[in-house]
């Protein structure tokens, strides 16, 4: 299991980058959602971050064979992340 950190520089980019890991946009709604196809992914939508640049989310990957090496660009380690997975 591993816990990635990303940074997008918007909305759109992360509707592109995250969609062909099985998470598809869910509209209609005031905030970004995205709901899982695929198992072994969890999702926790973050948003833009007063004080700091881009657009925010977690990611779980609960497969450990899944290659996420895509996501490496998007990759931040903050210091004190806003939302942590319990």
């Amino acid at each position: 299991m591993k816990d990635l950190y990303l940074r997008f520089a918007d909305e759109s980019e992360a509707h592109a980058v995250l969609t062909p890991f099985g998470l598809a946009y869910v509209g209609g709604s005031e905030a970004l959602l995205f709901t899982t196809r695929q198992g072994g992914i969890d999702l926790d939508v973050i948003g833009e971050i007063p004080g700091r640049s881009g657009f925010h989310a977690n990611l779980r990957v609960m497969d450990d064979d899944m290659d996420v090496s895509s996501l490496d660009p998007y990759v931040v380690n903050p210091a004190n992340p806003v939302r942590v997975w319990a």
